[in-house]
């Protein structure tokens, strides 16, 4: 950021501001993210750019305000960043990633039915990257339901014919809800191992607090373990795909499943 600025050139400036702030959402690092993705909006502005460089930079600005509890400032990136009607031509990534962040924002406010309306449909001419995303977010909105077996089916599917998409940690995140927990848990906590050592420790986190609910499935006293760990280092932040209630819950109920005094007393804080 330093070179850029000392270059004066302003579009340098904005694009590496934007790129800066891409960087900083990846590894977790939502309050750099926010702060560079502003001043780059700024900047944008103020050229009057309309590419990409501004849309992927309204997307993470959207991603981090919703997760601070920004929600209006979301609400109000986002449908831009969206495109047309979600029925209508195949989206591009980038629009699949707005409305998917946008269904998630709609489903953490409790409107679960204009969440699944943001999003488009399955169509086998999305990118795998898009496809997946839009499969996950429907499985999301309908955990639980057996009538989603179908697209359960579907993503296994996917997955096969595109095994390198589970190296990607946020997909790896949350497919792992839809897989063999004894199998999940520990290919997460694999994952979250390197990005902590990659200096992610955001997304560390959230693929953790994961682990923590696969484990709770097979592992009482491995899932409170993990949770008393994530007590010390949830605080340094989780990814923005994050939702920070739900995760503070997970650790909770891992907690309190040990059924221990000392544990129902940390599952409290």
């Amino acid at each position: 950021m330093a070179l850029a600025e000392r270059s004066g050139d302003a579009v340098e400036i904005a694009q590496t501001a934007g790129n800066l702030a891409a960087l900083a959402l990846r590894a977790g690092h939502n309050r750099l993210a926010y702060d560079s993705a502003c001043s780059a909006a700024q900047r944008f502005e103020s050229m009057g750019a309309v590419g990409l460089h501004r849309q992927i930079n309204s997307l993470t600005m959207a991603r981090c305000a919703a997760h601070f509890g920004q929600f209006g400032e979301a609400l109000d990136l986002l449908p831009a960043l969206c495109g047309a009607d979600p029925g209508a031509a195949v989206p591009s990534t980038l629009q699949v990633l707005a409305r998917v962040t946008l269904c998630s924002l709609l489903s953490w406010l409790g409107r679960p039915v204009d969440a699944a309306q943001a999003l488009p449909a399955d169509d086998l001419a999305l990118a795998p990257l898009a496809r997946a995303l839009v499969l996950l977010a429907r499985l999301q909105l309908r955990l639980g339901d057996s009538d989603a077996a179908p697209e359960r089916q579907t993503l296994a599917a996917l997955g096969q014919q595109v095994p390198s998409l589970l190296d990607d940690p946020l997909l790896l995140r949350d497919w792992s809800l839809y897989q063999d927990p004894r199998e999940a848990a520990p290919r997460l906590l694999q994952s979250s191992a390197r990005l902590r050592q990659g200096g992610a420790a955001g997304l560390a986190n959230s693929l953790e607090v994961v682990a923590v609910s696969r484990l709770m499935l097979f592992d009482d006293a491995a899932a409170a373990t993990l949770a008393r760990r994530l007590r010390r280092t949830q605080p340094q932040g989780l990814h923005a795909v994050s939702y920070p209630p739900q995760a503070w819950w997970t650790l909770a109920q891992a907690l309190r499943a040990t059924g221990s005094a000392q544990a129902r007393r940390d599952a409290l804080r």
